[in-house]
């Protein structure tokens, strides 16, 4: 084997390497991206309360039970707030209930997106921590659905 060989071979293995690296950082890029519109989705509807309470218990619960998140855990991020909220210089008179809720569709679309996370294993536990306290800040009778 001559030395050109072994330097071609080493070059081969080389850009082996880096397009193995450039592909999983792309799919990574696309799950981190799929996990940010998710969870923007969950913030916009549950600020809005267009969730029912049994779709906001369905959620909390999955996501509780992926990221082994405890009532505990909630009251020690509730303790310290780690996540930035948006402060509203106006108090709001009237809370709605429930608006017109998510359709059986879109739900059932979040669903599987949130699946589809938990099966790439992108949502880990912080993420899934600051999800649950959003529900939880707009649902606070959904905490019956935690351990």
């Amino acid at each position: 084997m001559s030395v050109l060989s072994l330097q071609d071979k080493l070059f081969e293995c080389d850009r082996e390497k880096v397009h193995h690296e450039l592909v999983h950082y792309f799919v990574k890029l696309d799950e981190q991206q799929k996990l940010w519109y998710f969870i923007h989705a969950i913030r916009v509807h549950s600020n809005g309360r267009y969730f029912s309470i049994n779709q906001a218990e369905q959620l909390i619960g999955k996501i509780a039970d992926h990221c082994d998140i405890k009532k505990i855990d909630i009251q020690m991020a509730k303790l310290y707030d780690p996540f930035a909220r948006v402060s509203y210089k106006w108090q709001q008179k009237v809370v709605p209930i429930q608006r017109n809720a998510v359709s059986g569709d879109l739900f059932e679309e979040q669903m599987s997106m949130l699946y589809h996370l938990i099966q790439k294993k992108t949502l880990e536990y912080r993420p899934g921590l600051e999800l649950v306290l959003i529900l939880l800040e707009r649902y606070p009778s959904a905490i019956r659905t935690l351990a």
